[in-house]
């Protein structure tokens, strides 16, 4: 069975997907799905990705998709300088984690 892409090519992670693809000669089935249209909320994306995101890859029955799930704050601690401020008791609104409702709630650039 061919490997099929579900992408936007207006959305860069897809357009990645799509040239990677593309340059290492991978052969797969596209099947286009424009955001734009509201194709990703029709039933038939919904089968692939209930999460309503692209880009979603299938191979036979197994299912790679793009996921709005952040990781675990015990996961986020594993950067050095977080897990430095957490131990340190650092209250600077730039060490807050995302989400968290304390000043700032932004981690700090890249993390």
């Amino acid at each position: 069975m061919m490997l099929e892409l579900f992408l936007d090519l207006y959305s860069p992670p897809c357009r990645a997907i799509y040239i990677f693809t593309r340059k290492n000669s991978i052969p797969f089935e596209m099947h286009p799905v424009e955001l734009a249209q509201g194709e990703h909320l029709k039933p038939e994306f919904l089968k692939v990705n209930p999460l309503e995101k692209v880009p979603a890859l299938r191979d036979g029955n197994f299912l790679v998709a793009e996921s709005p799930v952040s990781p675990a704050p015990r996961l986020r601690a594993a950067c050095g300088c977080c897990a430095a401020a957490a131990a340190i008791g650092e209250a600077d609104a730039r060490f807050a984690a995302p989400g968290s409702g304390g000043p700032g709630g932004q981690a700090l650039p890249g993390h």
